[in-house]
């Protein structure tokens, strides 16, 4: 979705991404950002510094897995 000329909502599922660029941080108006059934294991830290991000769907990714161990 546009708002202003800015992406808002981004849907990157089901694409086997194993990582993300840094360049992701440029999409700094970011609400919801759906990452599912990937190949995640980590996030970098452009992800974690997106100021207006709401919603992240990390579902049905490895990242899942191995945090879940230290829960």
């Amino acid at each position: 979705y546009w708002e202003n000329g800015r992406i808002t909502e981004l849907n990157l599922s089901s694409n086997s991404l194993v990582g993300l660029p840094n360049d992701i941080q440029n999409l700094d108006m970011l609400r919801i950002f759906d990452l599912s059934n990937n190949q995640l294991f980590f996030l970098n830290e452009a992800v974690t510094n997106m100021q207006h991000l709401e919603e992240l769907n990390l579902l049905n990714n490895p990242i899942c897995n191995y945090y879940q161990q230290f829960l």
